[in-house]
């Protein structure tokens, strides 16, 4: 892949984001700590377009631990605490696509 379509698909991973988190949350017994149906998959794939990128780039080390972020419920007063996490991911996600643009385009 060219850097190109590593941005193309980083740009699509925010719009699937956004989409997720428009949805809100869907409450679940079996899975509580994440009442976002889609997003762990997302993190990894994004974790894994980095590391396809270039496996040595700092960046990996920082957005690591992004599959195993957990959510709290809305109902619990984790409003908030949810919105600062979709933040740090879409930040992540931008800073990715900033460097594409800077460094290969």
């Amino acid at each position: 892949m060219k850097p190109q379509d590593f941005k193309i698909r980083a740009e699509e991973l925010i719009k699937q984001l956004d989409s997720i988190q428009a949805e809100g949350e869907k409450c679940s017994l079996k899975d509580y700590m994440n009442p976002f149906p889609g997003l762990q998959e997302l993190l990894i794939e994004f974790v894994h377009l980095v590391y396809a990128f270039d496996h040595g780039l700092p960046l990996n080390k920082l957005i690591s631990d992004l599959p195993s972020l957990k959510f709290g419920s809305a109902i619990l007063g984790r409003a908030s605490f949810n919105e600062e996490k979709f933040k740090e991911i879409r930040y992540y996600m931008n800073f990715f696509i900033q460097y594409l643009e800077d460094y290969y385009e």
